[in-house]
């Protein structure tokens, strides 16, 4: 009705903006195809009217699809267009969002080294900005990708810092994955304490607040902290291992296999924390069974 509205008075930025609203409904309702072809008319009409903003958010609606369908190509061009509009704009948060998102899409293909210099430098414009809220989502994924690349003390420093700033907006996904980021680390490193502690702290911030019931449901809460969670108990699962003590090695490892069966998504991202997960999975409680046994 709206889009009809718009249609019949001229306002072509208002029929953009319905256009984009009902392409976001078919992309929750997985119909792709639909959201495609309206998310694309918005962006040829901001494009017409020569709104340049409007293009951008398009373009990054567009990037969104592009992710669900599974496509990190198109995304990633999508996500570089945008970051060449803003570039044009000359809002600079703009540019850092793009940045951050385009770093995203490539840690997800595995292209870290290119993630690492775009999540840099979205943090850097962030940080002299002051945008407190999105420098928390940079860091998160900075770590992330130092993490990765086994720059533990780079990656260290980002959960640190991610840890307390997060602590300061209370946001609780920040938080666990800090933390989760930590505790990593800290088993890489053989500290099986200090591991036990940041992984517990997940569990802590995630459970009591009915998450493992939300998550395995699929309702209320983001599709990361479903990673966040079956890690935390992968993690605590291969601490205890390490101790011999495998009664509770075996039901954090059940935890994570169960949180690890959620996961539906369409998004590739999530199929791939699906098999790897399983796989993980399967590889411990191979260790757990040779442990037992020796």
């Amino acid at each position: 009705l709206s889009l009809k509205i718009e249609r019949e008075i001229g306002n072509r930025l208002g029929e953009a903006d319905a256009l984009c609203c009902i392409a976001a409904i078919h992309t929750c309702r997985a119909d792709y195809r639909a959201a495609l072809g309206h998310q694309e008319e918005a962006l040829a009409i901001h494009k017409q009217i020569g709104d340049k903003a409007g293009e951008w958010d398009a373009q990054h609606c567009l990037a969104r699809v592009w992710l669900e369908i599974g496509d990190q190509d198109r995304a990633l061009e999508a996500l570089e267009e945008a970051t060449r509009t803003a570039q044009i704009v000359g809002t600079r948060s703009m540019r850092a969002a793009s940045l951050i998102d385009a770093a995203l899409v490539k840690h997800f293909r595995r292209d870290d080294e290119e993630a690492r210099v775009d999540v840099e430098e979205g943090l850097r414009i962030l940080r002299e900005l002051g945008i407190v809220e999105s420098i928390s989502e940079a860091l998160s994924l900075a770590a992330q990708i130092e993490t990765t690349q086994n720059r533990d003390p780079q990656a260290t420093k980002y959960a640190e810092e991610l840890l307390g700033l997060a602590a300061d907006l209370g946001k609780p996904q920040y938080i666990a994955r800090a933390h989760l980021i930590l505790a990593r680390i800290r088993l890489a490193q053989g500290d099986l304490d200090e591991a036990e502690s940041h992984a517990g702290q997940v569990l802590e911030i995630a459970e009591p607040r009915g998450m493992r019931e939300l998550l395995v449901l699929e309702i209320a809460e983001p599709r990361g902290m479903r990673e966040l969670l079956w890690r935390a108990h992968f993690c605590v699962a291969r601490v205890l291992l390490r101790r011999a003590q495998h009664v509770p090695a075996r039901e954090h490892l059940d935890a994570a296999a169960q949180i690890v069966e959620s996961i539906t998504s369409n998004l590739e991202e999530g199929l791939r924390q699906f098999y790897l997960g399983k796989r993980e999975i399967v590889e411990l409680h191979d260790d757990l069974r040779m442990a037992k046994h020796t």
